[in-house]
């Protein structure tokens, strides 16, 4: 069976599954819908309204890449027209909305899954499985930098009560975090931002986490515009070190001037091997699992227990307290 999927959104996240849904087997790309000031020049199948997505393109999937606050409400359009669903991380900004979410999702017998990133990146899946074969002995830490080219916020101060992007940004690593290590105890965590040398908001944050097993791990992540985007993971036990940097793999990195922010913007390109890369191998998973049958709510699941750590990291940040969870 070949599926009609339609990628809902604008943006970085939108644009690369635009990008890589064409490639996944027994998949027919047929749009986006984007917003009506969003630039559409990179898709040629644009819409600006759903109805005429639904009746022009004829999607069997759509892929939501929306902020969070917008998923629901294309979860409730999938719904009443039968269409099976990816969403993204986080699904929503408090338990309770999540909770409320996944009840729905339930009782509305809709195919839907969470793309989890992290679990499908080539480097983290090898060392989760050479941390199971016993490489590394008893892990004991392990550590994570994030950094990622995007415009922050430049009113810094309305944004305090918000979540701020470096810290939505490592939902991802939580969750592989948890999926490799276990369930987290305590949360500690530290946020700040200032102006760099061209006035461009930057936005820092740190996160100490201790897990159940005893093992501590940290996660740094920094969002600025001129960042080129990098990750780098580093896990230490009683017996090796396993290290992994982003910026020595086989890919590229292209950075453009962007007039509208006066910034050069960098991107991390594809690998060589595109069938290599996180996002064509999530894609990819979701219409294999829809072929088997074997869809399930675990990455839904697994999503919630990320966001209940990030939520702790938040209001850790608030108090500047260790949350225990």
């Amino acid at each position: 069976m070949t599926h009609r999927v339609a990628v809902i959104g604008s943006g970085c996240v939108a644009d690369t599954h635009a990008r890589y849904w064409p490639n996944v087997h027994d998949v027919e790309f047929v749009g986006m819908l984007v917003n009506s000031s969003a630039d559409s020049s990179k898709v040629t199948n644009t819409f600006k309204d759903w109805d005429a997505l639904l009746a022009i393109a004829m999607p069997d999937i759509i892929d939501i890449c929306l902020p969070t606050t917008r998923q629901t409400e294309f979860v409730e359009r999938a719904i009443l027209a039968k269409l099976r669903v990816l969403l993204q991380q986080p699904l929503a900004n408090s338990l309770r909305a999540y909770d409320e979410l996944l009840v729905r999702i339930r009782e509305s017998n809709v195919i839907a899954d969470c793309a989890r990133p992290s679990i499908f990146d080539p480097a983290y899946s090898a060392a989760k499985l050479m941390i199971e074969e016993g490489a590394i002995g008893t892990p004991a830490a392990v550590r994570i930098s994030r950094t990622s080219s995007s415009i922050v916020s430049d009113n810094l101060e309305q944004a305090e009560e918000k979540i701020r992007p470096s810290l939505t940004s490592i939902i991802g690593d939580l969750d592989w975090l948890i999926w490799t290590f276990g369930p987290i105890q305590r949360v500690y965590a530290l946020n700040r931002d200032h102006r760099n040398d061209v006035g461009n908001a930057v936005d820092c944050s740190l996160v100490t986490l201790r897990f159940a097993s005893g093992a501590v791990g940290h996660v740094s992540s920094t969002h600025a515009p001129s960042n080129a985007p990098k990750t780098t993971l580093e896990i230490a036990g009683d017996a090796g070190l396993i290290e992994h940097d982003s910026s020595r793999s086989a890919s590229l990195t292209s950075t453009s001037y962007a007039p509208t922010s006066r910034t050069n913007e960098s991107r991390l390109e594809s690998p060589m091997n595109y069938s290599d890369d996180a996002t064509y191998l999530q894609l990819a998973a979701f219409v294999e699992q829809l072929a088997t049958g074997s869809v399930s709510p675990a990455g839904l699941i697994a999503g919630r227990e990320a966001l209940r750590v990030l939520l702790a990291a938040h209001e850790s940040v608030k108090t500047g307290k260790a949350v225990t969870l």
